[in-house]
């Protein structure tokens, strides 16, 4: 076929080939660099803020625990001690404090989690973040319960009120226990979701490197064949 061509022809298409073959290898480097920036971008704006705003509500929700332990010790000594009444109003109002400060960072992430509902590039993306807005649901009304029980023990304490006080206590940490549970389990869901959202990044960045190295091979290689034969004839 190549014989009943002009040789200028041959050179034509020669050249047409390795454009061809150009544009393709750049146009898939390309793709490739643009599928690899949306993951890494999705790990940096989505995933790790929300791995860090939930761990900031771990630390605070565990202080927290700190806090209303510290009270309880207090409240067990201030009977009649005006300055050990005074530590433990303070440590109640740090308590409350810190309740506010930890509802606002939990609606903080239910925002963050619907941002990324309404934006995800997946559908892997979205059904994780869905689940973590399910959860965060969950941690907004435990936490919501574990505050309205231990201010009505605080009440109750600063009122002499002490019946069944061993009882309410017990309640308060079972609801606490479970309001640390799920916070972890939460926290290492993100985390695994994040390692595998970077190896699976990791993995794209390599068949990239091999598809291009391919390409290229191939180009040079047509290219190489092809020249030799408009030479030859």
């Amino acid at each position: 076929m190549l014989e009943k061509l002009r040789i200028s022809s041959k050179i034509y298409l020669l050249i047409s080939i390795l454009i061809f073959s150009m544009i393709l290898t750049v146009g898939t480097g390309i793709y490739q660099m643009i599928k690899i920036g949306a993951e890494i971008t999705s790990i940096a704006e989505k995933d790790m803020p929300t791995t860090n705003a939930l761990t900031q509500v771990t630390i605070h929700q565990l202080e927290q625990a700190i806090l209303f332990e510290r009270s309880i010790g207090l409240a067990a000594r201030s009977k009649g001690n005006k300055s050990m009444q005074a530590q433990l109003s303070s440590t109640k109002e740090s308590f409350i404090s810190l309740g506010h400060k930890v509802e606002k960072e939990l609606k903080d992430i239910e925002l963050m989690a619907k941002a990324t509902i309404a934006r995800a590039t997946s559908d892997v993306e979205a059904a994780e973040f869905k689940k973590i807005l399910a959860e965060i649901f969950n941690i907004e009304k435990a936490h919501l319960l574990y505050e309205k029980e231990a201010e009505e023990l605080f009440n109750q304490i600063t009122n002499g009120d002490l019946k069944e006080l061993e009882s309410k206590l017990h309640d308060i940490e079972v609801i606490e226990t479970a309001l640390d549970h799920d916070l972890e389990e939460l926290l290492l869901e993100i985390e695994r979701y994040t390692e595998d959202a970077l190896l699976q990044a990791e993995q794209h960045e390599q068949t990239a490197v091999y598809l291009l190295i391919g390409l290229f091979a191939c180009s040079v290689t047509v290219s190489v064949a092809l020249s030799w034969l408009i030479v030859r004839q």
